[in-house]
């Protein structure tokens, strides 16, 4: 009898997990996926804090055990990179950049020519709310993604090899953000790995 009635207890859970799983399933991405981002608002943050942000240096002094594997070399572990989010404002219904928004894109172009980005490549990530069709904000993060490319080339000099484009439309929010907020209208940076 007790073997019975854990097997149906098991068996409960299991049909129980799958309705969960399938209910999971059809939600919609942006709904299962939300992203943990350092966002910027207010004064714009410091080239350097940006800098250590993408391109933290390795913690010097750190020692760890490994056993060697003939013919493999080991590694520290390398410092884990952030990426942050800037709130930049365009004309509505455009990928024109506001000049309210030049002093948090000046402070990346001058992250980007720092000696600790040198040479080191960056994701340009467009964001948008769920207000919209899908297409038309995808179509719409990739523009403004790469304006912000342009302006970056344009007023400091970056390569634009070293900038990579790519546009998300609405489909990651922020964590603990509703989907249709203004604060998922955004530009993100991610160091190239």
């Amino acid at each position: 009898m007790i073997a019975i009635g854990n097997l149906m207890k098991t068996g409960t859970l299991v049909a129980a997990l799958a309705v969960g799983l399938s209910l999971l399933g059809s939600m919609p991405a942006s709904a299962q996926q939300g992203e943990d981002v350092k966002i910027f608002k207010g004064e714009p943050p410091a080239p350097d804090d940006l800098a250590n942000m993408l391109f933290p240096k390795q913690k010097e002094g750190v020692r760890f055990r490994a056993i060697n594997i003939k013919g493999t070399q080991t590694q520290q572990p390398a410092a884990e990179s952030k990426p942050f989010g800037l709130q930049i404002q365009f004309k509505f219904d455009s990928t024109e950049i506001l000049s309210s928004s030049y002093p948090y894109l000046d402070s990346v172009g001058n992250m980007l020519k720092s000696d600790a980005a040198k040479g080191r490549s960056v994701v340009v990530e467009g964001h948008t709310d769920s207000k919209g069709t899908d297409e038309y904000n995808q179509k719409l993060s990739e523009q403004r993604a790469a304006s912000v490319k342009q302006y970056l080339m344009a007023n400091h000099g970056i390569d634009g090899s070293r900038l990579k484009v790519t546009g998300y439309g609405e489909s990651r929010p922020l964590n603990g953000v509703e989907p249709d907020s203004s604060s998922n209208r955004r530009v993100q940076f991610r160091a190239v790995q």
